[in-house]
């Protein structure tokens, strides 16, 4: 088990983003990531707090990658980032990895915000 799970929402226009979101609390989470992943389900995605950096060695396929600030606000966003690559942020506070594809179908763009809600949750 990754941690608790999550939904993310966009702040403002509540529209949800993504239906299941793993939080990496533990070093061991954090440091496999999607590591043996083969197909990151449609609506996935997994938030690493405190990280400015990832890496795709040892994945199967490409992901996208968004980086947030302290206010949850998308600093950055990678789209196909493939197997064996490396990206940064500065001034990232943490980072979501998700399915390839998620941040053009989603229209996630520098500027929004992100919400965090508990699974079940009402909006």
């Amino acid at each position: 088990m990754r941690g608790e799970k999550l939904q993310v929402i966009d702040k403002y226009s509540k529209g949800l983003i993504l239906d299941r979101l793993d939080y990496a609390s533990d070093w061991k989470s954090r440091l496999v990531g999607l590591i043996g992943t083969k197909n990151v389900p449609q609506g996935f995605g997994l938030f690493i707090p405190g990280c400015s950096s990832i890496h795709t060695c040892f994945m199967h396929s490409a992901i996208d990658i968004i980086y947030i600030d302290k206010n949850k606000k998308v600093i950055k966003t990678v789209s196909n980032l493939k197997p064996w690559r490396f990206s940064c942020c500065l001034g990232a506070a943490g980072v979501v990895e998700t399915r390839s594809g998620c941040v053009k179908e989603k229209n996630i763009t520098k500027g929004m915000v992100f919400g965090f809600r508990e699974s079940g949750e009402s909006q």
